[in-house]
């Protein structure tokens, strides 16, 4: 009897303690995305600064440089409290299931909450993985459409393609390998509207930028014509 007070009142300390959790997580998952969202801008800043230089090489005037600095969006945000509220209730039932399983075997209570770690260790690394490759396709949404609206109507607009890059290893799943290497133009959505980076929990996938120079130059012919 006295162990189950025990678990009752360790419970209800955990129940007062899940705002704080939750805000906590929630700031961890922010910082997650940030940091996913500033990778993101860096990598598609270099592509973007390849295809310029393709751009001013082909004698057409250059396009301006990417602009804008990575910023969390409400997307962001909505993601994290939506994580979090996830997770910290994963941590609470778990944590309430072994308080109780204690008092029934008569063991440390600070020993099985303390063994939850390690439980929902691979559901913290899956979460982390995801968030990383969602808001890093999500930054990367974000400036290409920024890059749309600002050069839609350029002649050379055209040129520019997305194409999909899988991580090649034995990890690769079946899904990802077989849209490796597809190639739409900007704005198109890719086969069977997947997303990179949102196929599956650890997706590597990400989008990269290609330019067809060939285009480019059929363009400068008909411009000199």
């Amino acid at each position: 009897s006295d162990d189950r007070d025990v678990a009752e009142a360790a419970v209800s300390r955990l129940g007062e303690g899940v705002p704080l959790v939750m805000a906590a997580l929630t700031a961890l998952i922010g910082e997650v995305r940030f940091a996913a969202r500033q990778a993101s801008l860096a990598r598609l800043s270099a592509e973007w600064e390849q295809v310029r230089r393709a751009i001013r090489k082909a004698g057409l005037a250059e396009p301006e440089p990417l602009r804008g600095v990575a910023t969390l969006r409400a997307t962001d945000r909505a993601a994290a409290d939506a994580t979090a509220l996830s997770l910290t209730s994963a941590w609470l039932v778990a944590a309430t299931a072994a308080l109780w399983q204690s008092a029934e075997d008569e063991t440390s209570p600070t020993a099985a909450v303390a063994a939850l770690p390690g439980q929902l260790d691979g559901r913290v690394r899956r979460i982390a993985a995801t968030e990383n490759a969602q808001a890093f396709e999500d930054a990367r949404d974000d400036a290409e459409e920024d890059i749309a609206l600002r050069h839609g109507d350029k002649q050379w607009f055209p040129a520019l393609f997305k194409i999909w890059n899988a991580t090649n290893d034995r990890k690769l799943c079946e899904r990802c390998a077989r849209l490796d290497g597809s190639i739409r133009l900007w704005g198109m959505s890719f086969p069977s509207g997947e997303v990179p980076g949102y196929v599956h929990p650890f997706c590597r996938c990400v989008e990269g930028t290609i330019l067809l120079p060939a285009y480019l130059a059929r363009d400068d012919e008909a411009q000199a014509a």
